[in-house]
């Protein structure tokens, strides 16, 4: 069996957007306007396709990941990177700036990790 991961697709949206829909209905305990959840949700999918990544099992899609570090300093940022370079991971892409955010991909046990402030 061979793990892979590629950036997702548009195509991969409606996807991405059902199992959105699935775990708010499975997870969350509180009342919510699912009017307003669910529109943003998918706002959220589209304009940021770019943060998600397909999961490959033998070259097929098995699933997708968007995993996000969020935190609150440059130095914080700088630590937990500086961290990772230590234990020879391999760091995709640097440095990224979206929406005045900055952020880093690593790639983490397979996995694809991003840090950002």
């Amino acid at each position: 069996m061979k793990i892979s991961y590629s950036p997702a697709q548009s195509v991969d949206i409606e996807l991405i957007y059902t199992f959105c829909k699935y775990l708010i209905a499975a997870y969350e305990t509180d009342s919510i306007d699912m009017e307003k959840v669910l529109p943003w949700c998918r706002r959220k999918i589209e304009t940021s396709l770019s943060e998600y990544h397909r999961i490959l099992k033998d070259g097929e899609t098995a699933g997708y990941i968007h995993i996000c570090i969020k935190v609150d300093s440059k130095e914080k940022f700088e630590e937990i990177l500086a961290k990772v370079k230590a234990a020879n991971y391999e760091i995709l892409y640097e440095p990224a700036t979206v929406g005045g955010t900055e952020f880093r991909a690593i790639c983490f046990e397979d996995n694809i990790i991003e840090v950002c402030y």
